[in-house]
């Protein structure tokens, strides 16, 4: 049965993003909200808003899900977002079965999917953005100390770094990891409030939901810096033979 829907189109000067699309489910008390990148056909996330709570689900949360067989080079327990709606599939093989989101079929399988992610520890949107917060706080840390472990040694003992300058270069990336984390610690409070009380309006259908998506993709960008950069760091001691 197809349920009617509600949709609110966001375009933004914002590079992030592209379109917001809330999809409401009046009879299974559910709301979707289909998150588009800036250019992309492909949703980048899904808002559910529904029995199970308030969750903030990515594609790279439902590749997650997958399971490969090495044997047979099949992948079982497939899932993702897709521009015509919810696609799912048993095995790799098979043609995927694509639900509309207006559909109350999507909604179904966005639940199926939900509860094997909250298997695997996936938390509601306000928790989880603490969690990634505090944990990309404590990364942070780890890079910076052993950027200046390096440091010392590089202006201690010459010859047991393999690029000094590679070393210089990685205080600027974590410093940029750092002030998006700074940023996001301080709307734990006033962002999530301010946008929990925001109505909708038709430039922005779902405050809530795009806060939270607004401050993944943040934070994604501050673990890619920090990552990439104890990385980096990682390579430049010379072993000990």
């Amino acid at each position: 049965m197809r349920y009617l829907i509600t949709l609110a189109v966001l375009f933004l000067a914002s590079q992030s993003r592209a379109a917001s699309v809330v999809y409401d489910h009046p009879a299974l008390k559910v709301k979707l909200t289909i998150h588009t990148m800036a250019g992309a056909k492909r949703p980048d996330a899904v808002s559910y808003e529904g029995p199970k709570g308030f969750y903030l689900i990515k594609n790279g949360d439902l590749s997650s899900l997958s399971r490969y067989d090495g044997w047979t080079q099949w992948r079982y327990q497939e899932y993702a977002l897709t521009e015509k709606g919810f696609s799912t599939n048993e095995v790799s093989y098979m043609t995927p079965v694509v639900s509309p989101y207006g559909d109350a079929a999507a909604v179904k399988m966005i639940e199926v999917a939900l509860s094997a992610l909250q298997g695997k520890g996936k938390q509601e949107a306000p928790d989880e953005f603490a969690v990634r917060v505090a944990d990309l706080r404590r990364k942070s840390a780890h890079a910076r100390g052993t950027y200046a472990s390096l440091s010392t040694i590089t202006n201690s003992y010459g010859g047991m770094v393999k690029d000094p300058a590679v070393v210089a270069a990685q205080d600027a990336t974590i410093a940029s990891g750092e002030r998006i984390v700074a940023e996001s610690a301080a709307l734990r409070v006033t962002g999530e409030a301010d946008a929990a009380r925001a109505a909708a309006t038709a430039s922005n259908p779902n405050p809530k939901a795009e806060f939270y998506w607004q401050q993944s993709l943040k934070l994604d960008a501050a673990e890619s810096a920090i990552g990439s950069a104890q990385y980096a760091l990682d390579q430049q001691p010379i072993p000990a033979y």
